[in-house]
């Protein structure tokens, strides 16, 4: 499945809670897996990545192609609504939107004079090595016709699985009118316009049908005339990466906690020390949501829309528990260490644990093997947290935008 995709079919899931939450400002963000994150989406657009957040895979993420079938345009058009709806409550989400899409959002689905610059910036390697080619050399020794697939591939590699072979005709009977040097130019012309609006063109416009859903047209032209696409992009997205320092300049203290502290002092140097998808990881875990808002921390918000600085604060729990996070209100509470190696460890259990739920299994086996530790029970009815169904519930430690996370004790009985 494509980003747009993988995230059309979650927000099929979850739009109604999504609307639902709108209410009381616990809108959920978490809309994508892991491998989908924040990847470009265009039609034959290989990914370029942004940051070294964009470091998993290799393989492009792509629109399907306008051939699409009904029950695939139904959920770009749930995207739509999905994205519509993250406009509105100021909310980052998992997938950010090639700039010519958002370009072709903003313009109603309305095509433009394509220059070299938006080729390039769609994808390099077409221009470099058909567009600006076709221009330099004859193109009769290359049997051409005005036809295009939407996927290149060398002389005698076979389509990938799921990418559709047949040729798409540029004009009607394109298939029996060959490309000469006398004609090149048009074909030129009527391939970019190809890839860059008519491979989306469905798309886009079933993009388009859920997003004013939510945002009225007449907004979203505003919109337009104050926001350039890369802007709408990266409203949506969020910040391309977590500037820690800029985190940390713009955090607060509470409860006691004074900047001088170690536990303080302690909880950025372990943060420094995370790679990029545990920084993502851990902002999730304390507010929700995986980026920094267009703006950075200093636009960070809570739950009721308004702006919220990540917060810091001095827990009453006991001494080497694991943190307690309060996403709708961007908090995390630390309780005293006894090292720093013992507060990194907590703090990176919550962040694991936070992706995939809290197991108990899973926390013993991250003490190195020893299986000595046990979670504390957070709701005192002795089965250690774990809710009926076999999940667990307030210790989960989860990323989710309102929802309490509890602190559960590493080491000690309950």
């Amino acid at each position: 499945h494509t980003a747009a995709h993988t995230a059309a079919h979650t927000a099929a899931h979850t739009a109604a809670a999504v609307d639902a939450d709108a209410t009381n400002g616990s809108t959920k963000t978490t809309t994508t897996s892991d491998a989908t994150t924040n990847r470009s989406v265009h039609s034959a657009s290989p990914v370029n990545p942004e940051s070294t957040a964009e470091r998993k895979a290799g393989a492009s993420t792509e629109m399907e192609p306008e051939r699409g079938s009904a029950l695939r345009l139904r959920d770009y058009e749930i995207l739509g609504r999905f994205l519509g709806l993250a406009l509105l409550q100021y909310v980052t989400v998992g997938v950010r939107l090639h700039p010519s899409i958002c370009r072709l959002l903003l313009c109603d689905n309305k095509p433009w004079t394509i220059t070299d610059d938006d080729l390039i910036a769609l994808d390099e390697t077409f221009f470099k090595h058909k567009v600006a080619y076709l221009r330099a050399h004859d193109v009769d020794p290359l049997c051409l016709d005005f036809t295009d697939v939407l996927h290149d591939r060398a002389a005698g590699q076979h389509a990938a699985a799921g990418q559709p072979d047949a040729p798409v005709e540029l004009v009607p009977n394109g298939k029996e009118i060959d490309v000469t040097e006398t004609n090149k130019h048009e074909y030129i012309r009527l391939l970019c316009e190809w890839r860059m609006f008519g491979s989306v063109r469905q798309q886009v416009s079933a993009m388009l049908r859920g997003l004013h859903a939510a945002v009225p047209p007449h907004i979203l032209r505003d919109l337009a005339a104050l926001v350039a696409p890369e802007e709408l992009a990266s409203m949506l997205a969020g910040e391309a990466e977590i500037d820690v320092s800029d985190w940390r300049r713009h955090t607060l203290t509470a409860g006691g906690l004074r900047r001088s502290s170690k536990v303080f002092r302690w909880f950025w140097r372990a943060v420094r020390s995370f790679d990029t998808s545990e920084r993502e990881k851990l902002l999730q875990f304390g507010t929700g949501t995986r980026r920094p808002p267009v703006g950075g921390f200093a636009q960070l918000q809570g739950f009721n829309g308004g702006v919220h600085k990540f917060t810091l604060c001095q827990s009453n729990e006991p001494r080497d528990s694991l943190p307690r996070a309060h996403a709708c209100i961007c908090t995390v509470d630390l309780p005293e260490y006894s090292s720093y190696e013992t507060m990194r460890r907590a703090v990176h259990i919550a962040l694991t644990m936070g992706s995939v739920g809290f197991d108990d299994a899973a926390v013993a086996a991250q003490d190195d093997g020893d299986g000595s530790e046990r979670a504390h029970d957070v709701d005192g009815d002795g089965d250690g947290g774990r809710a009926r169904d076999g999940s667990t519930r307030g210790g989960s430690a989860r990323g989710d935008r309102g929802s309490e996370r509890a602190a559960r004790s590493p080491a000690g009985d309950h």
